[in-house]
């Protein structure tokens, strides 16, 4: 595979374990550098273990609402 430019690590510690994502250095949507501190909040919030939760809450939750025999006419 080829290299695909400069990277950067972050570790992060999920479930009593320690984790390394890699992540572009190169600029985002040619605008944010790695730096940038609305980029820096976007990597700390999916490297965070609460995002994980958050996301299987919002999955287990989906199944539930199509798992059931009566729609919720609200729901729209």
């Amino acid at each position: 595979m080829p290299a695909l430019g400069p990277t950067f690590c972050v570790v992060s510690k999920r479930f009593r374990k320690n984790y390394v994502h890699r992540f572009s250095a190169s600029k985002s949507l040619f605008l944010f550098s790695p730096w940038h501190p609305l980029r820096r909040a976007a990597i700390f919030l999916s490297t965070n273990q609460f995002f994980d939760y958050l996301v299987m809450a919002t999955i287990l939750l989906n199944c539930v609402f199509l798992a059931m025999r009566d729609t919720v006419a609200e729901a729209e």
